[in-house]
């Protein structure tokens, strides 16, 4: 695919001691974890609508980056952004293993599942914390048309949608 050439091509320019990729597999939906040689593997992620925030003050790739090592530096459990092609919008993250909070849970015993939850809990906790300590940083990388009063416009005009679509289905089906 055109994505397995562009990652065996690029990857290794973007990685110390330019390791040679060996397989690559999708993840998810513009996600792909990629082999390589004699280094652990690398996620690589897509940043599909990167483009239309490209240079702005909330470009997508640069925030990612940013917000990531900000919680890294503050212990936070995250995975370390390795490399940053912003020309193509793909990131790449150090693999933080194979295994889901749901694969755990399915292996484990009770005890293991209650202790695998509350590290869980405890990491998004810290990452809470973190963010509300930065909020000044963070703020000033929230699309405007992420703020509260946007949000509550559309919100309202969601709202509004759905009962002229209800009123409509009524209408239609003689109710």
């Amino acid at each position: 695919s055109e994505v397995e050439a562009y990652l065996r091509q690029r990857l290794p320019a973007l990685l110390c001691g330019r390791p040679a990729v060996t397989a690559v597999a999708p993840l998810g939906e513009e996600v792909w974890q990629v082999a390589l040689e004699g280094h652990p593997p690398v996620v690589a992620k897509h940043q599909l609508y990167g483009f239309l925030s490209r240079g702005t003050s909330w470009d997508l790739l640069e925030v990612e980056q940013q917000v990531l090592d900000l919680l890294l530096r503050e212990h936070c459990p995250v995975p370390r952004v390795l490399a940053v092609d912003a020309g193509t919008q793909f990131i790449f993250y150090e693999h933080r293993g194979s295994r889901t909070l749901d694969d755990l849970a399915q292996e484990a015993g009770p005890r293991a599942c209650r202790s695998y939850l509350d590290q869980a809990i405890a990491g998004l906790c810290r990452i809470e914390q973190v963010c509300s300590l930065h909020q000044n940083l963070l703020v000033e990388h929230l699309n405007p048309a992420a703020d509260l009063p946007a949000l509550r416009q559309a919100w309202e005009q969601a709202g509004q949608q759905a009962a002229q679509g209800l009123e409509w289905l009524s209408r239609s089906r003689g109710l």
